[in-house]
């Protein structure tokens, strides 16, 4: 990386890659860290709250083979596989 005068920094699309992923785990690791007060497994809902997401996007990556839980009409998700397939999604 090379920092010019105006903030603005040159970076190879390696380098620019390597920023972005590092980004992605830090943020999902925050997320990721486990709490007391939630269940084993997670509804949409609460799924959507702990990663900061729309109900679209649930549906969405549900659709594009996220690891879930059919019970009934509902599904459910187990969050240490979401963040695992997650994780795969963003390399």
């Amino acid at each position: 990386m090379t920092a010019l005068s105006a903030g603005i920094i040159v970076t190879t699309p390696e380098q620019l890659a390597t920023i972005v992923r590092e980004q992605v785990d830090a943020a999902l690791a925050e997320r990721a860290a486990p709490r007391a007060d939630e269940p084993l497994l997670l509804t949409c809902a609460a799924l959507c709250r702990r990663l900061g997401v729309s109900r679209a996007s649930v549906y969405r990556w549900r659709n594009a083979k996220m690891p879930s839980i059919r019970t009934g009409d509902e599904y459910r998700y187990v969050l240490d596989e979401v963040m695992a397939w997650l994780r795969r999604r963003s390399t």
